[in-house]
């Protein structure tokens, strides 16, 4: 019985040696498997674990992948694309007056002539709107004071407003006409409750009613005017086959870290792009900051209804007037974003109205946006360095770029907000990227899917059902 039970107890030890443990079975399952794999996709066989590794920057070369080679390359191009972009945008924001290409010389000795300056009566809209609180008063009467400064004999300043702040305003105003004697302010109360989708439409139609200019000048209540401004305009205005005249602007100084926004977007992003339109002679649109044109012209191609339809006022109003020139005189603002919160709503909507109305020069963008690539290739390969440094190397030159662009426009950039400058780099590829998504736009309160026209019935019913088939 003994030699039975050892004789059986040898064999299944025998047996047992022979087969391989639980985890013996599943390593070696592993390495046949991914042996086998291997050799079917025509490459050498490589250890189990290295195919749990995260993907690191060693792409194929050929049909797979550009190779490491190829990348760098690549972003090589891209920023240098870039950099150019940031020699040109210095040498563009280097001129305060910047002259329309083929007609220069010309101009410039029509600026010297007497005879060349339109001496029409202009009016100038300023809707400001309402309500507004003790901040708001502070903030805007600098900037209307800048332009009762500069009014002639031969011109007039109407100021918009509701009805809750026609006290205020009217001490306001009576200040201006006492330090401005030959000053022609009139202020207007907006009192109508049928407004247009776009509010500031409806208070520049009830100005329209006061004007008694046949040249209208619109511009945004925020807004500063120049030293000679109104000069500048009735010269401007002048040059034969001009239909309007809109002022480019700048922002002159920031109060807080999250104005840092729209100082970047407007003296880095804008200004420059703007320049250089008007030097090629491709001005086909307004600026809110300013738009100087005839009120008969206006009130022969110009419909109150589609324009108080439409996000993109400006934008529609100096395409219906047809073609325009750069106006000499450099307007400034100074933003009060409350909080980072509006801040990035407002550089939002900045450029998804853009995306929206001229989306061929947006797209042009991606040439000059190397953040885009950088971006990707992190994602793509978060473990790799050489993306992140590619990062790193394109916020550098954004922050030495626009340092040197708000330095050479007289706008101070604190080496405090350094930090929001680097987001700021960051920030334009993420967006131009976002922007080509279907999202709207808030403004005022109301939800806009498109910056084109839209009734009163289709403003309501798009806040309530969504975007239109096709919306982007």
């Amino acid at each position: 019985m003994a030699r039975l039970l050892l004789g059986s107890w040898a064999k299944r030890r025998a047996f047992a040696g022979d087969q391989p443990t639980p985890s013996e079975d599943r390593q070696g399952k592993k390495v046949e498997e991914w042996r086998d794999a291997s050799l079917a996709c025509g490459r050498s066989t490589v250890e189990p674990d290295k195919a749990r590794e995260l993907p690191t920057w060693k792409p194929r070369r050929g049909a797979g992948g550009c190779g490491v080679i190829g990348w760098l390359a690549a972003m090589g191009v891209w920023l240098g694309l870039g950099l150019l972009w940031w020699v040109v945008s210095l040498k563009l924001v280097g001129a305060r007056s910047p002259p329309v290409r083929k007609q220069r010389k010309q101009r410039e000795r029509e600026q010297r002539a007497s005879d060349a300056i339109d001496m029409r009566r202009i009016s100038i809209f300023k809707p400001v709107g309402g309500p507004l609180d003790s901040d708001d008063l502070r903030r805007l009467r600098p900037c209307l004071e800048s332009f009762a400064a500069e009014l002639d004999e031969d011109s007039e300043m109407l100021i918009g407003i509701m009805e809750t702040d026609r006290a205020s305003m009217a001490l306001v105003v009576d200040e201006m006409r006492a330090a401005f004697p030959r000053a022609q302010i009139k202020l207007v109360v907006h009192a109508s409750r049928e407004d247009y989708p776009n509010h500031k439409i409806s208070v520049m139609q009830s100005l329209a009613r006061h004007a008694s200019g046949e040249l209208w000048f619109w511009s945004d209540a925020d807004m500063e005017a120049p030293p000679g401004m109104v000069r500048a305009l009735r010269q401007d205005f002048a040059v034969d086959g001009t239909n309007f005249v809109t002022s480019p602007y700048i922002v002159r100084e920031t109060r807080s870290a999250s104005d840092v926004l729209d100082q970047l977007f407007v003296n880095v992003e804008f200004y420059p792009g703007t320049v250089l339109l008007g030097r090629l002679d491709l001005i086909g649109f307004g600026f809110g900051s300013g738009l100087l044109f005839e009120a008969a012209r206006f009130k022969r191609h110009v419909d109150w209804e589609y324009l108080g339809s439409s996000l993109a006022d400006d934008y529609h109003l100096g395409r219906l007037l047809g073609s325009g020139r750069l106006g000499g005189a450099r307007l400034a603002t100074v933003p009060c974003s409350g909080g980072w919160g509006s801040a990035l709503l407002h550089y939002l909507r900045w450029h998804k109205t853009i995306r929206w109305c001229r989306p061929a020069s947006y797209a042009a963008q991606l040439f000059v946006l190397p953040s885009v690539g950088t971006l990707l290739s992190v994602l793509c390969y978060p473990v790799s360095p050489l993306p992140w440094l590619a990062l790193a190397g394109g916020i550098v030159l954004d922050c030495a770029a626009a340092a040197a662009v708000c330095h050479r426009l007289g706008s101070s950039l604190p080496w405090r907000h350094l930090p929001a400058v680097a987001a700021w780099s960051v920030a334009r590829g993420v967006v131009w990227m976002a922007c080509w998504l279907p999202w709207p736009i808030v403004w005022r309160g109301q939800k806009w899917w498109s910056p084109h026209p839209q009734t009163r019935h289709e403003a309501a019913a798009l806040d309530t059902n969504g975007p239109p088939p096709g919306a982007a």
